[in-house]
């Protein structure tokens, strides 16, 4: 309700109703019919298309969810780093983003976004890993394995916006002859497998507080759980830039490590997704919206209804 005295001024709104609906398909169907001025969407543009048209507004924005595939390199034959570049070079970012859809994902080429404060801005091109199925088969041959191998079982969430592009990767990876086999299970049984490191390959997403500093420390400093990798070659960057209260100095430490994890492909980056959100094009924010911490449109006490 509003507070008639606030002190950035009197808000527009006189109040805010908050429904709480699970289902994302009850609460599509209860935006389209006029019920709901604002909602939360899925992030898949199946979602966004059916609820766009006239007298709809959808908003993306920042900071994105990070996707990206961990290679458990304590794993025959991920221990290869000829294996993993094969890996990398069968993936095809583009497929994978066209499939989402332009209107909820990008491509991704760091394990951290440009948009994060430490975010690769000048990735080398031999970094980008860009999709080349001929190299992926040479590396496989060199490695010794050039018929391929198989990876089994490799878990993943039942949850969609991690099954459905882990099966485009399982689809791009057959090409050049990795069969991965993948047993589908319950979202916590998936976290639990990732965590025990009992998963061989796992697509990952993290959102966080963008800073790079989040993640990295989280999924590349090694000994720490999620390092699903098991990477330690960043650790002298990392540990550094724990303590470092220059952010230019703690910028180059994270490109440094960075580079490192790309160079030895202790994960992949596939793509991001940013936050998506539907209203009535009669919602006026009050404000431009870029990017939003809290992980969903925010009401400020200059919104209003038109």
């Amino acid at each position: 309700v509003r507070n008639e005295n606030y002190f950035r001024g009197k808000p527009k709104l006189e109040q805010i109703v908050f429904y709480f609906l699970p289902n994302s398909s009850s609460r599509r169907l209860a935006f389209k019919a006029g019920e709901l001025d604002i909602i939360d969407m899925d992030r898949e543009q199946r979602a966004v298309d059916q609820v766009k048209g006239p007298g709809v507004l959808i908003d993306s924005f920042t900071p994105p969810s990070v996707y990206k595939l961990h290679m458990n390199r304590r794993m025959k034959p991920l221990d290869d780093l000829r294996v993993r570049k094969a890996i990398a070079y069968a993936i095809n970012r583009d497929e994978i983003v066209k499939f989402l859809g332009k209107d909820v994902a990008d491509p991704l080429y760091s394990v951290i976004p440009p948009v994060f404060v430490g975010g690769l801005q000048d990735i080398p091109e031999k970094l980008k890993y860009s999709h080349n199925p001929e190299q992926a088969k040479k590396l496989l041959a060199e490695a010794g394995l050039p018929k391929g191998f198989t990876i089994d079982p490799v878990f993943v969430s039942e949850r969609s916006q991690f099954r459905r592009p882990m099966e485009i990767i399982q689809h791009q990876l057959k090409q050049v002859g990795i069969k991965i086999n993948i047993t589908i299970v319950a979202h916590p049984t998936w976290h639990k497998k990732n965590d025990d490191g009992s998963n061989p390959i796992i697509l990952r997403a993290a959102s966080r507080f963008p800073t790079a500093d989040f993640i990295l420390e989280e999924f590349f400093l090694g000994g720490g759980k999620r390092n699903f990798s098991r990477f330690n070659g960043a650790d002298a960057e990392l540990k550094r830039a724990q303590g470092e209260t220059d952010i230019e100095v703690q910028k180059k430490l994270w490109r440094e490590a960075q580079i490192k994890i790309l160079e030895d492909l202790a994960a992949y980056p596939t793509h991001m997704q940013n936050i998506i959100a539907a209203r009535k094009s009669n919602v006026d924010l009050g404000y431009k919206l870029k990017s939003a911490i809290s992980g969903s449109i925010p009401i400020k006490w200059t919104t209003r209804i038109k």
